[in-house]
């Protein structure tokens, strides 16, 4: 899939400007932000980016999963996630399910 493709020191400075003080959201997203702040320093980019992190919301939020998988979460609201292991896939998955989650979070605090 990644033949013929950019490398990531090709698409940093764009990635970089693009997330420039953006809060950057995913499942599990410690581990992606680990990979690209290691990466990005060796060609003295610098990502200092706030996280939000679904599983972590899911874990405190929904009760009751037999595990917090990113696919586990979109079957739980009722979300098609496409192709797994998609880029786009997986981050409109991320989105809808970041969403469905505040909004749980909403009406348990009654806002």
């Amino acid at each position: 899939m990644l033949e013929n493709q950019p490398v990531f020191r090709e698409v940093l400075p764009d990635f970089y400007k693009f997330t420039r003080g953006a809060v950057l959201a995913g499942h599990n997203v410690g581990f992606d932000i680990s990979f690209i702040r290691y990466e990005s320093k060796k060609y003295h980019y610098y990502f200092n980016n706030d996280s939000i992190d679904t599983l972590e919301l899911a874990r405190k939020h929904i009760k009751g999963l037999a595990n917090y998988k990113q696919e586990t979460l979109a079957k739980y609201f009722d979300i098609d996630a496409g192709e797994k292991h998609r880029a786009l896939d997986d981050a409109l998955t991320c989105a809808r399910v970041l969403i469905r989650i505040c909004k749980e979070i909403d009406k348990a605090e009654g806002t």
